[in-house]
């Protein structure tokens, strides 16, 4: 049995496949449009989509050439929700964002957890932090506090070598 269809996943530079921008969040698997829409409106990401050229028939490049980053980011974003599966990683998710698409990656999350999904993110994003329902604080690929609620002027760091902008991961369990 395959965990594909029951994880999503978001890396922190999305790969896209040579295609359309439908057979990217399909995973290049039979999909009705009213599937990609709803995948991309639960990622908060139709209006981008569908402004293109020829909206979820805009043809992707190799990597996701022919495409900016913002919009390579809302491809891989609406294709990990695709098939609505258990546990969702976001990878540094906020990464080259500007602040509107960050409230609206927030709503995505809150969105994902009201559908029942289990989201983990990786983050040093005070707003995306703040979602989660447990938070793991990370020094050097190591836990080194772990919280069912995180406060970043409350926290108190375990060495004098910690920084709080080194990483922190949250993860957010519904």
């Amino acid at each position: 049995a395959s965990i594909g269809p029951l994880t999503g996943y978001l890396a922190d530079a999305p790969v896209l496949f040579d295609g359309s921008i439908r057979d990217n969040i399909s995973r290049f698997q039979d999909a009705t449009l009213q599937s990609i829409v709803s995948a991309a409106a639960m990622a908060q990401v139709h209006d981008i989509l569908s402004a293109l050229p020829a909206g979820y028939d805009t043809p992707v490049g190799p990597g996701g050439s022919g495409l900016s980053l913002r919009e390579r980011r809302a491809v891989a974003l609406a294709r990990a929700v695709h098939s609505m599966p258990r546990i969702i990683v976001l990878d540094e998710p906020d990464l080259g964002l500007e602040s509107a698409d960050c409230g609206r990656l927030a709503i995505a999350v809150q969105d994902m957890l009201a559908a029942g999904m289990s989201v983990v993110i990786a983050t040093q994003n005070p707003q995306l932090i703040a979602l989660a329902g447990q938070v793991a604080i990370l020094d050097g690929g190591m836990i080194r506090a772990f919280q069912s609620s995180f406060n970043a002027s409350a926290f108190t760091a375990p060495s004098p070598a910690f920084t709080l902008p080194r990483a922190a991961a949250c993860a957010g369990v519904h």
